[in-house]
């Protein structure tokens, strides 16, 4: 079952190779049907120089790619967790604090690096931001990727970049005031819980 789908998506690519959804579709599959993030990352590499003409094409291969590597980063960060709970013989259990957690983030570093140096538009900008947020809000603990890609936008001349950068320090904002209203209510929670023992 499972081989006879890669060899119709392996058909398929044969007879429409400019379809950035088959490329897509056939990445996915290999990546997370199989588990097989490699095959997943070189399907989506051989598309992208397929793919050379058509810039919407090549703008979604690449926010795929950056989905592939964030997705391998933060599987790889739950198995560290894992492991550390299991050491700690927390498995099943409440585990505790995770702000000694650090993941590389190499790879999708520099996967993003291209993506954006490949795509100098403020749409691609912002997906890319949002898809780092909204989809992967634990991958980065730093914000180093949010800020690089607000590095790569200052940097492009974008007339819409200062409002995109205005709201995104608007929404950074935000986030920061409710992480620390998290903080705080969890820290009253730990104390009433300390206090009823």
């Amino acid at each position: 079952g499972k081989k006879k789908v890669g060899k119709i998506f392996g058909r398929a690519l044969q007879l429409h190779p400019l379809s950035a959804s088959l490329w897509v579709g056939a990445a996915s599959y290999e990546a997370f049907t199989m588990g097989n993030f490699s095959r997943g990352r070189s399907l989506l590499q051989r598309a992208l120089r397929v793919n050379r003409g058509s810039d919407e094409n090549r703008a979604r291969l690449w926010k795929e790619m950056i989905r592939l590597e964030a997705t391998v980063v933060e599987v790889n960060a739950g198995r560290q967790e894992y492991a550390k709970k299991r050491k700690r013989g927390g498995v099943g259990g409440v585990g505790g604090d995770n702000n000694d957690t650090s993941y590389d983030i190499s790879v999708l570093t520099v996967m993003i690096k291209s993506a954006l140096s490949q795509n100098p538009t403020l749409p691609f900008h912002a997906e890319t931001l949002d898809l780092l947020l909204s989809d992967f809000p634990h991958v980065d603990q730093s914000n180093s990727l949010p800020a690089l890609v607000m590095d790569s936008l200052t940097k492009q001349n974008i007339p819409e970049r200062e409002l995109l950068i205005a709201t995104i320090k608007a929404e950074a904002t935000q986030r920061s005031e409710v992480a620390s209203l998290v903080d705080i209510f969890e820290g009253k929670i730990i104390a009433v819980s300390e206090a009823v023992i």
